[in-house]
């Protein structure tokens, strides 16, 4: 598979030109058996020196931690402790009394602000049916409107519990919308086992696949420190330029939804576990990956006008839906992934997807700013195709790959 190298040199910066490029990208492909394919090209920082992006670089992984502690929560659900239709408020009691903008009165000055009285699931809190939904995102007026009417000074950014916790946009499963669910997901994980969310990741996820660098920041491990990249932002001519990043220096809250700082090795180690069934059972494997939303437009929609390079990895038309994990593709794409395969990503722009009728899932880890990077997208499309068109050459699931355990 030298073809996919290749790919991902072609979209790294060589000089300090930077316009359309990546500082740096790495990708791991695998099954249920170890790496078909791994590789990595550029630098993790601007000066021409900096240390080489590599299967080890250590970066934030945002919503890409959503899968881990959707997998965590689903053990529950595996071994009978909890139900995907048990009202979780009495086990989460912030999540009782919550508050439903249903737009203004005529005077334009005052909210319609309803309680809510439905019970808040499992399945709506992982499938973004919950009606929370992130307060920064785009297209929803009446949200940013409430939070300036009652000077909210808290955000998604905060990381703390009233950050993640504004009013609701719709009654819960009354409509998608993307937010926080998953976050409020990592407290009730807490209120189960009696544990803090990264112990209890540790002890169940990470230190059994060998993920040692898998942390919430913002600690960095002794052996990520040398490895440790930067965030660029792209700017309006297409260049690269230094940022800020957008977390706070301390995770108040610590955030299934999006605080887990990780390396490829490391999240392929989880994907390869999860092909393999060793994290979930064959009923949680299916529920993980059928889609609990059918109105794949609507979904379509959002994430065009928010994320519109993420959205390259979707044929025009492909029909599309939302699973407990990701969102799913519901039918096969041609020269790519098979129908139900299941993706998602991070504001970083990390990607993932997971393809079960192939066997092979896939970790694209790079770290860039904003969330739906044109020229990520572009990679993404093109990494998938030259892994899909290197399966039908040596046939059997990649046979043409080099195995190797994570």
């Amino acid at each position: 598979m030298c073809n996919i190298t290749k790919i991902l040199k072609r979209y790294v910066a060589t000089d300090i030109d930077t316009t359309n490029k990546l500082l740096g990208a790495a990708a791991i492909v695998v099954n249920k058996t170890g790496i078909l394919y791994s590789g990595a090209a550029g630098k993790i920082d601007f000066p021409s020196d900096a240390p080489r992006f590599s299967l080890d670089t250590f970066g934030w992984i945002a919503s890409m931690s959503k899968l881990i502690t959707a997998v965590a929560v689903l053990q529950f659900v595996d071994q009978g402790i909890l139900g995907l239709g048990e009202d979780l408020r009495p086990i989460v009691p912030e999540l009782d009394g919550l508050e439903i903008i249903r737009g203004w009165h005529d005077d334009g000055l005052t909210p319609k602000v309803e309680k809510n009285v439905l019970p808040v699931t499992l399945r709506q809190l992982l499938s973004h049916t919950s009606g929370m939904t992130y307060d920064l995102l785009p297209g929803y007026p009446d949200l940013a409107r409430y939070n300036e009417y009652i000077n909210r000074t808290d955000n998604t950014f905060s990381f703390t519990k009233s950050g993640f916790l504004s009013v609701l946009t719709s009654a819960p499963g009354e409509a998608w919308s993307y937010g926080p669910g998953v976050d409020w997901v990592g407290q009730l994980i807490e209120r189960i086992s009696g544990k803090t969310l990264d112990v209890y990741l540790r002890e169940r996820i990470f230190v059994p696949l060998g993920m040692e660098t898998t942390v919430f920041f913002p600690e960095v491990p002794p052996s990520a420190r040398a490895h440790e990249t930067v965030l660029p932002l792209r700017m309006e001519d297409g260049l690269l330029g230094p940022m800020n990043a957008p977390m706070p220096a301390v995770q108040e809250f610590k955030s299934g939804g999006a605080g887990l700082s990780s390396t490829a090795s490391d999240y392929a180690r989880f994907l390869r576990a999860l092909l393999a069934g060793e994290l979930l059972g064959e009923r949680m494997m299916e529920l993980l990956f059928t889609s609990c939303v059918d109105d794949g437009e609507s979904i379509r929609e959002r994430l065009s006008s928010w994320a519109p390079g993420f959205c390259k990895q979707f044929d025009e038309g492909t029909p599309m839906g939302q699973a407990l994990g990701g969102v799913v593709t519901l039918r096969d794409i041609r020269g790519k992934r098979r129908a139900r395969s299941m993706a998602w990503g991070g504001a970083s722009n990390s990607q993932w997807w997971i393809d079960r009728k192939t066997g092979v899932a896939c970790v694209l880890f790079v770290n860039q700013w904003p969330w739906g990077d044109e020229v990520v997208g572009r990679l993404w499309d093109e990494l998938e195709r030259a892994v899909y068109k290197d399966i039908s050459l040596g046939g059997n699931g990649g046979s043409r790959f080099g195995r190797a355990k994570l």
